[in-house]
């Protein structure tokens, strides 16, 4: 009977060993592609998340790279045929670490990398604290969030031309406010946030953004996905000065 109860202790032990200690790692990728005569577009992005999430502290990180590619050819008014081929691409890192001070509540930092070419910005770093509270206890995050997260973050932007404000870079503080939410279950999930974010040296330059994702199973390993959002923006300094090109317009 001894051997026995510890066999079962020992198979017990085992199921509940987390080889991964916590870790979670999802790779994902996207692609598209148009075409027609005079006109190809091609989009890729590949994207890295880690997180690790106990009663003690929280790590969440976000890493995306996008690469887009146009070839448009065209005749002038004079029959000459022109080509131009666009190439842009990007990469996007958002990273969150939060010490849990109690079963809701934490207070830890926020730091997001970004270069984005279709909007002017050759490196943007943002860095500052952050303090989050969720209804539901930490233990519960991988079934359920409800998540209020503050930050006060310092930005620093190099742009790759010239802004509409006569800008080369820019340096200021930013405010945000993230109200997310996640359920899991045997059916799927639901997946929503709203957003609030302006600079502190100005209030009128703020941004407001909504969205909502579902993730249905239908059945067995069929899904039905929904997703819907909105967004305003009215702090786009970063919009570059002038008018956009003949390339740009057709691109």
């Amino acid at each position: 009977l001894l051997l026995l109860v510890g066999d079962v202790a020992e198979v017990e032990e085992y199921i509940e060993k987390d080889p991964w200690k916590e870790w979670a790692f999802e790779l994902n990728g996207m692609g598209s592609m148009y075409t027609q005569k005079s006109y190809n577009y091609i989009n890729l992005t590949a994207g890295l998340n880690i997180s690790k999430i106990n009663d003690k502290f929280k790590l969440e990180s976000y890493n995306r790279l996008d690469y887009s590619e146009s070839k448009l050819s065209y005749y002038d008014y004079d029959s000459s045929l022109y080509e131009l081929n666009i190439y842009q691409k990007g990469f996007f890192s958002n990273s969150l670490l939060v010490k849990s001070l109690g079963d809701h509540f934490g207070i830890g930092g926020m730091a997001i990398i970004k270069n984005d070419e279709p909007n002017n910005m050759d490196l943007r770093m943002q860095l500052g604290p952050a303090i989050e509270y969720n209804v539901f206890a930490y233990g519960d995050a991988t079934q359920k969030q409800f998540r209020f997260l503050y930050s006060v973050l310092y930005e620093n932007t190099s742009y790759i031309d010239t802004t509409i404000f006569n800008r080369m870079q820019d340096e200021a503080w930013r405010q945000n406010l993230r109200i997310l939410a996640r359920f899991n279950n045997t059916w799927g999930y639901v997946d929503g946030s709203i957003t609030g974010s302006n600079y502190l040296h100005d209030f009128s330059r703020y941004s407001l953004g909504a969205n909502v994702m579902a993730n249905i199973r239908v059945y067995k390993s069929l899904s039905v996905n929904f997703m819907c959002g909105m967004s305003m923006y009215r702090d786009r300094i970063n919009q570059a000065k002038g008018y956009a090109s003949l390339d740009e317009i057709l691109t």
